[in-house]
């Protein structure tokens, strides 16, 4: 059954003290962040026993330091390495840490809103939910010219699809992912725990090997946690690139299909544009144009009527074709080395 609001979710009762939680951490170079992070975690107001278990992927920006001194200060911080430097391996190295019999995993580059954790473990403990996890509330990283669009941008249907947890919720729902997550340990562990092959997109995955197995994953609205995106538009398509890479291959790294059409349509796109293109070079130049422009007026018109400023709205559209082309492309790229190397493979075999 899922809870109408907060308001509906049934705390422990006073006799049954709140589980011990262990909210898990995988870090590399966030030194701008992790403070702020650690502080929201540490103050979220949880009423049983916290742990914060960080994996550090040999960080070399100074956040080494600042976990140093964060572990020194609260006893409740510990500080593991992650020598691979790979999320996935960080997340398992530090559910085997972890003393907790519910596991939160957060992300160094976001802060959790108060009352998080309660409100999580509520939910576990009353719904039937496998995993819980809330939604982003996405915020620039610093000032600057970009930093708000970008923000705006990945915040937007348009930009991101029917990402729940990015677009955001008014109610609870079962949905196919969700930011970070919420589980019971040994839930965790019987399941594998976390892809290692999966550099990104392993939340994705591991969520969809939670509902193959007939689990649930639950989103709650009051479940707020700051994200914070890359704030330059290089790093931005750098990173975005980079998604649209781990969007086709973890298809051959799980067993089961990992991720969503919408991950799918940038690529779609992609080799809907060069199938255009190649026809204008034989035939006939409209389609292309048609498309081209129908595009170009959608990424108008939605930047128009984005909740920003208008300075932000202008430069909008930039920030919507370097999420989708630099996606679409990644994807496009990922595909080919994939075919090559399965070409490759069947030559040695012959």
């Amino acid at each position: 059954m899922i809870p109408e609001s907060l308001a509906a979710l049934d705390p422990p009762a006073e006799s049954i003290p709140y589980p011990a939680v262990s909210v898990i951490i995988p870090c590399r170079n966030e030194v701008g962040t992790i403070s702020g992070l650690l502080d929201s975690i540490l103050n979220n107001g949880y009423a049983g026993r916290l742990e914060v278990v960080v994996a550090d992927g040999l960080s070399d920006d100074g956040t080494a330091d600042l976990l140093r001194r964060a572990a020194e200060a609260d006893a409740r911080v510990r500080v593991i390495a992650n020598p691979e430097r790979l999320t996935p391996c960080g997340l398992n190295r530090a559910i085997s840490a972890a003393s907790g019999e519910i596991l939160l995993r957060v992300d160094g580059h976001s802060r959790l809103k108060p009352g998080y954790i309660q409100t999580a473990v509520q939910a576990l403990l009353s719904t039937g939910a496998d995993n819980v996890g809330g939604v982003l509330e996405t915020r620039p990283r610093q000032a600057g010219v970009w930093a708000a669009t970008i923000a705006t941008a990945i915040q937007l249907p348009f930009g991101v699809g029917n990402s729940a947890f990015r677009t955001g919720k008014t109610r609870p729902a079962w949905v196919d992912t969700v930011f970070g997550g919420c589980w019971r340990k040994t839930f965790l562990e019987q399941i594998g725990g976390f892809n290692e092959k999966l550099a990104r997109g392993q939340d994705l995955e591991l969520n969809q090997r939670i509902r193959a197995i007939g689990g649930r994953v639950l989103l709650l609205p009051e479940l707020v946690c700051e994200y914070y995106p890359p704030a330059s538009l290089k790093s931005f398509i750098h990173h975005s690139y980079r998604n649209g890479e781990w969007a086709i291959r973890p298809i051959l790294l799980s067993q089961v299909f990992p991720v969503r059409v919408r991950h799918l349509t940038p690529l779609l796109a992609i080799l809907t544009g060069l199938g255009l293109l190649i026809l204008g070079v034989w035939l006939t130049w409209l389609p292309l144009l048609c498309v081209f422009m129908f595009y170009v007026l959608a990424c108008a018109w939605v930047a128009s009527r984005a909740p920003a400023s208008v300075a932000t709205r202008l430069r909008l559209p930039v920030a919507f074709v370097a999420l989708h082309a630099s996606y679409g492309v990644g994807s496009l790229i990922a595909l080919v080395r994939i075919a090559c190397s399965r070409m490759k493979r069947a030559v040695r075999k012959a």
